[in-house]
């Protein structure tokens, strides 16, 4: 990722960032939407840096969830954990 701000040198424009970013950076460009920002995180890794329990299904309820379920779920436990970790 490549940010410039207002302040920037004139010759940073998204277009001349972008072909930079093109020419350097080897993969496939997609949107930063939240479904690809999901896609590329390691989950792994998340869970252990804020030791987070995996999500266990057990009953009908349980494996009834979607997906969409489990990453809301994800989601406020890993920001609980932030605020938690802020807040000391």
């Amino acid at each position: 990722m490549k940010v410039s701000t207002p302040d920037s040198p004139a010759e940073l424009t998204a277009t001349s960032i972008q072909q930079h970013l093109t020419a350097s950076v080897q993969g496939t460009q997609v949107e930063p939407t939240d479904e690809e920002i999901w896609r590329a995180t390691d989950w792994a890794r998340v869970r252990k840096v804020y030791k987070l329990p995996l999500v266990q299904k057990k009953g009908k309820e349980e494996a009834t969830r979607s997906e969409d379920e489990e990453r809301k779920e994800l989601e406020i436990q890993v920001l609980a954990a932030m605020a938690l970790r802020g807040a000391s």
